[in-house]
């Protein structure tokens, strides 16, 4: 059975079955279909080419859970269950800040992992919402395999896990946990770019709440550094993008201790990080440009709104970019 360089992609379908089959449903070409199947292995020839943001925003807002596996631990050969896996949380103070693009490329690093996407989607209504230890349980439930139905991913040796819209907070809660090797990557971006994609993706802004939720992200990242050293990794989406190479290489030093970079991850660099194709959630991107695009797009208001906030101008100038004033100035 050959093996292929991009995920395989399942999500779980809400459908109720008497029987133990596997019930999953995998996306091929951007179409989502659920099916029965009586033995993953079956499957494993169906391929993704090009994961989208615009396809995952579609079903996790239908509270349903992904989990990305790399087709190399779907093997006929059933490995043993991984004692001590390397836990991997991502966690985007905003959306469209390079999330699911960065998300992609931690789970390259290593060909036995699992990708979660967004797993506290599905409890933001409950009182887990305002508990750190409720929530710190919840994502534990995910990297322990126990909300998994997909049995590869207590064989995995990597779990990523990405949050957005969630807090560092609860995030701290899992550092303490001591049983598992857990490491925490926060990914920032500045602002006006977020903001702008957000705006025009046609989702509400409201830089002034998101600026202060931001900003308390950053405050506690700093004082869980402190905490946990060699625990907590800081990654600026622009500056990723200036030198996606190099920051790729301290991602993986910080993950494994040294920056010997796989062929799959070397490969997906290639293929997602420069080339152009213009789709508004695509992982697709030429990130020594995108970066920028926002000071050509930015709306006056939304741009406006941001500078004149007292939180968004505190973020801005923490993570070292000048305030412009005017959009002439761009």
């Amino acid at each position: 059975m050959g093996t292929h360089t991009n995920p395989i992609i399942y999500r779980f379908c809400k459908v109720q079955v008497p029987s133990p089959s596997l019930i999953i449903s995998v996306f091929v070409i951007g179409v989502p279909s659920c099916f029965v199947v009586k033995n993953i292995y079956l499957i494993i020839e169906e391929t993704y080419s090009g994961i989208t943001e615009e396809n995952l925003n579609g079903s996790s807002e239908n509270e349903n859970n992904l989990v990305f596996a790399n087709p190399s631990v779907l093997s006929i050969k059933v490995a043993p269950s991984v004692d001590l896996p390397l836990i991997v949380i991502l966690l985007s103070s905003l959306p469209r800040s390079g999330s699911s693009m960065m998300g992609l490329l931690l789970s390259s690093m290593d060909d036995n992992s699992v990708y979660f996407f967004e797993p506290v989607r599905t409890i933001r209504k409950s009182k887990c919402k305002v508990d750190a230890k409720c929530l710190g349980d919840h994502l534990a439930k995910f990297y322990n395999c126990k909300a998994s139905k997909v049995k590869e991913c207590r064989r995995s040796s990597m779990r990523v896990i990405k949050l957005v819209r969630g807090s560092l907070e609860d995030v701290g809660y899992v550092l303490s946990d001591s049983k598992h090797e857990v490491k925490v990557i926060h990914l920032t971006r500045d602002p006006r770019g977020a903001l702008r994609s957000i705006a025009s993706a046609g989702w509400n802004s409201n830089p002034e709440r998101r600026c202060k939720e931001v900003n308390e992200d950053m405050e506690i990242s700093a004082l869980l550094s402190e905490k946990y050293p060699g625990k907590v990794m800081n990654i600026s989406y622009e500056r990723f993008c200036i030198d996606s190479e190099s920051y790729t290489k301290k991602i993986y030093r910080f993950l494994y201790g040294n920056d010997h970079l796989p062929k799959r991850t070397v490969k997906f660099m290639t293929d997602h990080m420069h080339i152009q194709k213009k789709k508004k959630f695509g992982t697709y991107r030429e990130t020594s440009s995108h970066y920028q695009e926002w000071r050509k797009e930015i709306k006056l208001k939304i741009f406006q709104r941001v500078e004149n906030d007292l939180f968004c101008q505190l973020i801005i100038k923490k993570m070292g970019h000048n305030l412009f004033g005017t959009l002439d100035k761009l």
